[in-house]
């Protein structure tokens, strides 16, 4: 789904269109690699390396 269109699905669900558009473009942004950034938590937190969800998924239907 296009920015737009998602910014139009929005505002015909009754959100302002400005708001609409603001947060099409946060997720345009997200989806651009915006807030992609890793960090040492999880391997701090479980102990364990982080992985994709498709590795852990592969992983737990072994």
């Amino acid at each position: 789904m296009s920015t737009i269109e998602l910014a139009r699905r929005w505002t015909d669900s009754g959100m302002p269109p400005e708001f609409a558009r603001f947060l099409a473009d946060l997720d345009a942004a997200v989806v651009a690699g915006a807030e992609d950034r890793p960090t040492s938590v999880v391997a701090e937190v479980t102990g364990h390396e982080p992985q994709s969800f498709r590795g852990a998924v592969s992983a737990a239907l072994r």
